[in-house]
């Protein structure tokens, strides 16, 4: 099960995502405002890739942190696209959760997904890459999460993904405040604490 939200939208050129701050470990409720523990974050510092993860909190801390992930190149020369997802980045995520095991990992624990630019992705658990056109989410809130965004049409960009990470609060028992924003071409974080 992939407790948390996060719910990614194309909007203006830049991906937005909006995700809930709980993390739970085994019986245990833990919530951070510290960057190092938001469920998004941009991938090495590049405000032009946005990362969201929902799942296995030691997967993520192992994807957040590599510095390898993503050719630097590759990124300098805005050549991240479809192809290199699924050729380079994919068998790179499965290295790194295969670590020092035997066996090969064709696998992931957790859904992922990938803002580059103004391109969103996800990444499922096999490694599959879906393009996604406008909008997206992930976890054990998404239905909600895309339900209240879709109908929210008259909000802005910001109050309406708030109001989406909302409905999945609502819902779900291991989703809370506070709902932190991001979004590619910016580094800067908005959060919203409860009212």
């Amino acid at each position: 099960m992939r407790i948390s939200v996060i719910i990614a939208v194309k909007h203006q050129g830049s991906v937005w995502m909006g995700t809930d701050s709980l993390t739970t470990l085994g019986d245990r409720k833990i919530v951070s405002r510290l960057p190092v523990n938001h469920k998004i974050w941009h991938v090495n510092g590049r405000e032009n890739l946005l990362m969201g993860s929902v799942g296995r909190v030691r997967e993520k801390n192992l994807m957040m942190t590599r510095s390898d992930l993503f050719d630097d190149m590759k990124c300098r020369k805005h050549e991240i696209d479809h192809a290199y997802l699924v050729n380079a980045l994919i068998p790179k995520m499965f290295k790194v959760v295969q670590g020092n095991k035997e066996e090969t990992v064709e696998r992931l624990e957790n859904h992922y997904l990938l803002g580059v630019e103004d391109t969103l992705y996800f990444i499922a658990e096999d490694g599959a890459v879906l393009e996604i056109d406008e909008l997206f989410a992930i976890g054990t809130g998404a239905a909600e999460a895309m339900s209240l965004f879709r109908s929210a049409r008259e909000c802005g960009i910001e109050e309406r993904i708030k109001m989406a990470v909302e409905a999945a609060i609502q819902n779900e028992m291991r989703v809370d405040y506070p709902i932190i924003l991001k979004r590619t071409g910016s580094t800067k974080i908005l959060t919203m604490e409860r009212k």
